[in-house]
């Protein structure tokens, strides 16, 4: 049977006004002796992983408003922002995780659970994050972000994007010239 040493690596006692209980250590670490003589470590430092998600929400947070980051990335990153839930205050800029992507918002409000059920939040509060995965043009829908680079697909027909928008119900590629033209093939 391995004689166990259980060490910390810190100071002590955490000034952390949230989390008092914790001490202000590195890690925790079981020092295993073998009788055979080996010796084994296991670290345990699992109670600095939220730490590392808020730092990880800090370091993205401006990539996702820019959409800098692929569909993939935001997948990957999705799981560590809160999930968009009914009776939730969000301000401007707030950047939760809905329907397996991530999105911003674009002004103050309280979440409606209705809301919730639709096929794409309202678009004058949310700006939802798609990129062009380079494979061609997206499906039109509302509440995406286009610039004039972009290429979308409605009902069938290709459009270019000749002013940079976020889309919203209503504002099809038919209905508003003014932002979309059909692509000659």
């Amino acid at each position: 049977m391995p004689t166990l040493t259980v060490a910390t690596v810190g100071s002590g006692t955490s000034d952390d006004p949230v989390r008092p209980d914790l001490p202000d250590t590195a890690a925790y670490a079981v020092v295993a002796r073998h009788p055979d003589g080996t010796v084994t470590v296991e670290v345990d430092d699992s109670y600095l992983q939220p730490a590392r998600d808020a730092a990880t929400r800090l370091t993205v947070v401006d990539k996702v408003k820019a959409d800098a980051l692929t569909d993939e990335q935001v997948a990957t990153i999705a799981p560590l922002f809160d999930p968009l839930t009914a009776g939730t205050q969000v301000d401007t800029g707030d950047v939760y995780r809905w329907d397996g992507t991530l999105v911003e918002a674009l002004q103050p409000h309280t979440v409606e659970a209705w809301w919730l059920d639709l096929a794409s939040l309202p678009p004058s509060l949310y700006k939802v994050h798609r990129t062009d995965d380079g494979t061609g043009p997206i499906e039109w829908q509302p509440g995406i972000s286009v610039t004039t680079e972009d290429q979308v697909w409605y009902d069938g027909v290709l459009y270019d994007v000749i002013q940079a928008h976020t889309t919203q119900e209503g504002w099809t590629p038919p209905a508003t010239p003014a932002l979309f033209t059909p692509v000659e093939v």
